[in-house]
């Protein structure tokens, strides 16, 4: 009897041996199978903020003397208080296509040709592009890039921040903020603040 079940044992593990091809593309795991990070979904989160904007006069011709650029303070959603290095700069259009920071700009301007630059800035309501840097305490930034609108009499300030990528968390963001508030173009003085959406990529 022991030969009988020793025989049956040996024929079993000799068929079970015969169904395993070794050589079968169905034996080899799919490529990429396995454990694989979760991919996170594109996360679209409300975004606040309140800045303030302060510069320096930079010199434009005899007399004339504009605020073309400089520091932003406040805090913001994700970002908390804003550190240093948070800047804003004024940019103006170009025939060849895209914005030029208005600072760069006049350096290479004719003397004939600051006239024409500065009856923008004469206008009842000034329209100007607006971009910048906005720093968080671990050191991640992110970039915007948008429009204000100032009415000179008032002051009153209305605008668009698009968010335009940055590094760190910010790597990659997109979204707006509406603006409104106050500012004085020729100081470079203003606040206001800033509501709409901030849209992380997926990771």
């Amino acid at each position: 009897m022991k030969k009988y079940f020793l025989i049956l044992a040996l024929f079993l593990v000799a068929s079970g041996c015969e169904k395993v091809n070794l050589e079968g593309p169905d034996t080899l795991p799919a490529p990429g199978l396995g454990r694989q990070k979760a991919e996170i979904p594109e996360v679209s989160t409300p975004f606040t903020a309140s800045f303030r904007t302060s510069g320096e006069p930079t010199f434009i011709a005899e007399g004339l003397a504009l605020v073309l650029g400089g520091s932003i303070s406040g805090q913001a959603t994700h970002v908390g208080l804003l550190q240093e290095g948070s800047t804003w700069d004024y940019y103006f259009p170009v025939e060849s296509g895209g914005y030029v920071k208005l600072s760069d700009l006049l350096t290479t301007l004719d003397y004939e040709e600051i006239p024409a630059l500065l009856s923008v800035l004469e206008q009842e309501t000034i329209q100007l592009p607006l971009g910048g840097t906005i720093h968080s305490a671990n050191g991640d930034y992110y970039t915007y890039f948008g429009f204000v609108e100032v009415v000179r009499d008032t002051g009153l300030l209305t605008g668009i921040m698009n968010f335009t990528g940055g590094t760190g968390r910010f790597e990659g963001v997109t979204g707006a903020i509406t603006l409104n508030g106050w500012a004085d173009i020729a100081l470079g003085e203003a606040a206001f603040r800033g509501v709409g959406t901030i849209i992380f990529p997926k990771r």
